[in-house]
């Protein structure tokens, strides 16, 4: 009874917020679809122009180094020459096909939130590509707003630079999401996904 209350709260405080934001007049990245049970989050990611304009670049220089080592090796007869650069070629061809899967990411990749299943899934939606990680609900922790100051370590100790967007703990991690979201935006996907918790 208790847990159909709190919910029913947070409910009514999301439809609070989204009236705030629809008054505010900025176009919302966010956008939800709720059925029983069920909760989809699409988010429009930042479009990362400047870093995908290098990689670009980047791609193009991989293009022609790629391109002229294959024609070496097509006017070379066998070697151990010719088999170390066949090798060095197939990393360098797959190099270059990461960078091209991160260009799209960048330009017309989407973040997808859903809690379905005793679940919470984090994806990035690329056109019908979807990629995504699964986290149990019971395993989720101190959800929470992040200030764009806020940085994050990464694996070597450095900090991340300050993004915004979202948190939660899970199995020792903080796992981050909806990048860039801030104000009543990130306090309206904080309170859908709330509601669903175990804790909600």
């Amino acid at each position: 009874m208790k847990g159909n209350l709190a919910t029913r709260r947070r409910l009514r405080k999301d439809d609070n917020l989204a009236s705030m934001l629809s008054l505010s007049g900025t176009p919302p990245r966010a956008r939800f679809v709720r059925e029983a049970g069920h909760l989809q989050i699409s988010i429009d990611r930042r479009r990362g122009i400047g870093p995908a304009a290098f990689l670009l670049v980047w791609l193009g220089g991989w293009g022609l180094a790629a391109w002229s080592t294959v024609r070496t090796l097509l006017h070379e007869s066998w070697s151990a020459g010719w088999a170390l650069l066949a090798v060095w070629l197939a990393g360098w061809t797959i190099g270059g096909l990461t960078v091209v899967v991160l260009v799209l990411v960048l330009l017309l990749g989407n973040e997808r939130v859903s809690v379905a299943g005793g679940a919470l899934r984090l994806g990035v939606l690329v056109g019908p590509w979807l990629r995504e990680r699964a986290f149990d609900l019971a395993g989720v922790h101190n959800l929470r707003v992040l200030s764009p100051r806020d940085v994050a370590p990464t694996a070597r100790g450095r900090s991340r630079p300050p993004m915004g967007g979202l948190a939660f703990e899970h199995g020792g991690r903080t796992i981050r999401f909806g990048a860039g979201l801030q104000g009543l935006e990130a306090d309206r996907v904080l309170s859908a996904i709330a509601a669903l918790l175990p804790s909600g």
